[in-house]
């Protein structure tokens, strides 16, 4: 979920695996247009849309330039390097750096159709983004979903790679060191980078976040990797690791790590 400080009108977020920027929107949504969000995308076409939709809202709310969302054509991780992603048209949030690792598809076509029957805002976001998809949101959720994953099956045939930019995020606190004095929410969705963007965190960077919440693929152990690196070198004293439904027995897991206690984190 989202945990926004109450105390900070303006809370800085970095929204790190943008994709078509929902969860940037959603930020936008819950603080009246006031959170100064910097979202990173690497793949050009992604963050194409990216930046059409958050200039929609820099428009709904009236910001200025400095106030408006930041897009930001590069993804983070633990060094500046070119990688290639495999892009899945139509599909972005399926293209991946490491494809292998990318939920099974009827899991994340499950996923999807739970989150559009219980999130109104988001179906409202969809239901406009294509005529096709329109009609496909109307369905009863197991027939949606047996759709969506038949959609998607198609889909991952057409995928390309693309090389694209990574850069640490410590670079990027270092560069807009006036405008990033803190971190108020950090949200890292970057289907099997997560460890990656974490190594990409100097020490002395770590007191600047206060929440973040992470999608994490636990290969490799990974996921006791994350944990250690939160509650040790990020010192985040609240740590809660929990798995979707849809995704137990998978390898798929969320973690929220805060400063605070969880229920006085926020909105």
């Amino acid at each position: 979920g989202v945990v926004l400080p109450d105390d900070v009108d303006a809370p800085v977020v970095f929204d790190v695996g943008a994709n078509v920027g929902l969860f940037a929107m959603e930020v936008l949504r819950r603080t009246n247009g006031k959170a100064r969000v910097h979202s990173f995308e690497p793949v050009p076409a992604t963050c194409a849309v990216l930046r059409a939709n958050l200039q929609r809202f820099t428009r709904i709310y009236g910001l200025s330039p400095r106030e408006a969302p930041q897009v930001h054509n590069y993804g983070l991780g633990a060094e500046s390097e070119q990688v290639r992603i495999h892009y899945v048209p139509h599909l972005s949030a399926m293209s991946s750096e490491h494809p292998s690792e990318i939920p099974d598809v009827d899991e994340f076509a499950a996923a999807f159709a739970k989150k559009m029957m219980e999130d109104p805002e988001q179906r409202k976001i969809h239901l406009n983004a294509s005529p096709l998809l329109s009609l496909v949101l109307l369905l009863p959720r197991p027939l949606m979903t047996a759709v969506l994953a038949w959609g998607m099956r198609g889909r991952m045939h057409e995928s390309s790679p693309i090389d694209c930019e990574i850069r640490r995020l410590s670079d990027v606190v270092d560069e807009r060191a006036s405008e990033v004095e803190r971190i108020d929410f950090l949200k890292v969705d970057v289907e099997g980078n997560e460890l990656a963007v974490l190594q990409g965190i100097r020490d002395e960077h770590w007191p600047k976040v206060q929440a973040c919440a992470l999608e994490v693929h636990d290969t490799h152990d990974r996921l006791r990797e994350i944990e250690t690196i939160l509650r040790r070198k990020a010192g985040m004293k609240h740590v809660r690791i929990s798995q979707e439904e849809v995704f137990e027995g998978s390898t798929v897991y969320s973690v929220f790590a805060s400063r605070k206690p969880f229920e006085d984190a926020g909105r």
